[in-house]
């Protein structure tokens, strides 16, 4: 993601109709939320405008980030020299600042988050210094420096003429590269969202004889299927620590021209089976999940990937609804690229539509 990903968001907050010092100044924060310091300095002094505020540090979630926003392991500041403020320091402040009053008067950072979509998530602020002002927003914290009174700010106007809507338009996310690395996925990558030890790896004497494909075995000894309980709302995984990989029949009535099995039980898709192919590797569903595509996966790699980039994009903090939007329409490229049986499954058009997102909860 770049500085044209931070105007775009910004444009889709409302900020074209604000004044141009005011661009420069959420443009700069943003080069400093990305820890791009450099051009962060380079935006502030190349513009030849006075800034009616300026971020001096940061720990606010980059826009268009993909999976739960990690604190940096440093500080981001205006002066990488500059020690005033760390993470430590200001703990406190963040824990208690969801309690503070919403000023009628404050440092002059406009509430963009506030009003859209009926959200209301206005920034909430308190005084460090006579110029100085730590900040809280749906994004994340940040302290400020104005070389002005505190005063109260209004929303933005409308989109100025000839402006019907944004002019800009976001592109296609790029994918985790962990999830299109060779021999992905590793252990490591699935258990940063599942949880660690959720992977179960087997030995080969806990292989079935009957599962004649080599990946599947591969997987299955070196990465080991995730068990998943709660992680994915319609998803529910076998623990084959537990239980090892138990052989299951084909229902009779069901149609399956392309394999004669063995089948393994992998776990219940929206409270149907979920097996293995022992000969071919494939994940398939035996049709009582209630949807009428068999093919689940081409075999357990991409299936294990898929699940993991649906986990993260569900545990993902979006500061924006529009980015949430952009973030599933990457997710499905990304799973039809990675999987071709992504594309005429039903199953799965019904997880990436968001149909599913709250399966079993409402």
């Amino acid at each position: 993601m770049s500085i044209a990903t931070d105007i775009h968001y910004l444009e889709q907050l409302g900020l074209a109709a604000a004044p141009h010092e005011e661009w420069v100044a959420w443009l700069h924060h943003c080069a400093l939320n990305r820890d791009d310091e450099r051009l962060a300095r380079a935006i502030a002094t190349e513009s030849g405008v006075a800034l009616p505020w300026r971020t001096v540090w940061t720990n606010c979630r980059p826009f268009g980030t993909f999976g739960r926003f990690r604190e940096p392991t440093a500080e981001r500041s205006d002066a990488p020299s500059d020690q005033r403020f760390g993470a430590q320091e200001l703990v406190s402040l963040l824990a208690e600042s969801h309690s503070w009053p919403l000023l009628e008067t404050g440092p002059r950072v406009r509430h963009i988050f506030d009003g859209r979509e009926d959200a209301f998530r206005p920034f909430r602020s308190k005084r460090l210094a006579e110029s100085e002002w730590f900040v809280v927003g749906p994004s994340g914290p940040f302290v400020v420096n104005v070389n002005s009174a505190a005063s109260q700010q209004p929303h933005l106007t409308a989109l100025p003429a000839p402006f019907v809507g944004p002019i800009t338009q976001a592109g296609l996310w790029n994918c985790p590269p962990q999830a299109l690395a060779e021999g992905a996925p590793d252990r490591a990558w699935l258990e940063s969202t599942f949880g660690m030890g959720t992977c179960r790896p087997l030995s080969q004497e806990d292989l079935p004889p009957g599962l004649s494909d080599s990946d599947s075995r591969n997987f299955l000894t070196s990465v080991g299927l995730p068990a998943l309980s709660e992680q994915l709302p319609f998803f529910r995984t076998a623990d084959l620590g537990k239980t090892g990989l138990v052989q299951v029949q084909w229902p009779a009535d069901a149609d399956l021209s392309n394999s004669e099995g063995p089948f393994y039980y992998l776990g219940e898709w929206t409270g149907g089976r979920v097996l293995l192919d022992g000969s071919t590797g494939a994940v398939v569903q035996d049709y009582s999940t209630g949807y009428s595509s068999v093919a689940v996966a081409t075999g357990l790699r991409h299936f294990c990937i898929l699940l993991r980039l649906y986990h993260e994009f569900l545990i993902s903090d979006f500061s924006t609804p529009d980015e949430r939007r952009n973030a599933r329409h990457s997710l499905r490229q990304w799973a039809e690229e990675i999987d071709p049986v992504v594309i005429d499954a039903d199953h799965w058009e019904q997880v990436l539509d968001g149909d599913l997102d709250n399966w079993g909860t409402e």
